[in-house]
C-alpha cells in the first residue's frame, strides 16, 4: 500500500483546492506539499483578486491569501499540507516522490496518484523532474508575473498570454503597465477596464 492514496505537489490556491476536494470526497490517505514555508505565495503579489458577484468582491491578493488561509486555521485539511518539502526527483515507475526538507534531509514517500499544481518555477527549472516541458520562450503565467515584478529583466517585447483566469488578466495588466506589448487569447469570455481596451487585444472563445 503507498504512503498516500493522493500527494499533492504545490501549495496554491490550486493545490490546496484539490486538497480540501479530495478530502470532502472522503479521501484519508492525502497529503499536499509545498516547497516554501509560505502558502498561496502567489498571491502575496497579485494586486488585484475578484471574486464572482456575491461572493465578497474585490481583494488584493495578499487579502484573498488572509481569508483562504484563515479558514484552513480551524479546517480538518490544515494537518493535511506539510510545508517546507521541496520535491527534487519524481519516480514515475516505482510511485514514489523523493523530497528534502527544511534540514536538507531526504524524505521518500510513495503514492497512488500524483497531483501536480506548481508554479511554474519548479517546471522551469525541473524539466527532468515534473511531468511536461517548456520549451525555450514559452512561460507560465506565474513566470512573467515574477520576471515583470521582481527581476530586472523582462520576458520580452511582445507576449501572448493563453488563458481566461483572474491572473491572466492581472498579469497581462502588469504587462502593458511596463510597456510591452499583449495579446490575450481566452477559451471563454475574457474583459479588461474600459480604459485599458485599445491597448490590449484580446482574443474571446479561441
Amino acid at each position: 500500500m503507498p504512503d498516500y492514496e493522493y500527494i499533492i505537489i504545490g501549495g496554491g490556491i490550486s493545490g490546496l483546492g484539490a486538497l480540501n476536494s479530495l478530502i470532502s470526497e472522503g479521501h484519508d490517505k492525502v497529503a499536499l506539499f509545498e516547497a516554501r514555508d509560505t502558502l498561496m505565495y502567489t498571491n502575496t503579489w497579485m494586486k488585484n483578486t475578484k471574486l464572482p458577484d456575491g461572493q465578497g468582491g474585490n481583494y488584493t491578493g495578499a487579502e484573498f491569501r488572509e481569508k483562504v488561509l484563515t479558514n484552513l486555521k480551524n479546517s480538518h485539511i490544515n494537518e493535511r499540507i506539510f510545508t517546507g518539502k521541496r520535491v527534487f526527483y519524481i519516480d514515475q515507475k516505482e510511485q514514489k516522490i523523493h523530497l528534502r526538507n527544511e534540514d536538507g534531509q531526504k524524505e521518500v514517500y510513495s503514492y497512488g496518484t500524483l497531483v501536480v499544481a506548481v508554479g511554474a518555477a519548479q517546471i522551469m527549472y525541473g524539466k527532468y523532474l515534473l511531468p511536461g516541458t517548456r520549451g525555450g520562450r514559452f512561460f507560465t503565467t506565474y513566470q512573467v508575473g515574477e520576471m515583470i515584478e521582481h527581476y530586472p529583466f523582462l520576458p520580452g517585447k511582445k507576449l501572448v498570454f493563453f488563458g481566461e483566469s483572474l491572473y491572466t488578466t492581472d498579469t497581462a495588466l502588469s504587462a502593458r503597465a511596463a510597456g510591452l506589448s499583449v495579446t490575450v487569447v481566452s477559451p471563454s469570455e475574457i474583459t479588461f477596464p474600459d480604459n485599458w481596451s485599445r491597448d490590449i487585444v484580446v482574443y474571446n472563445n479561441a
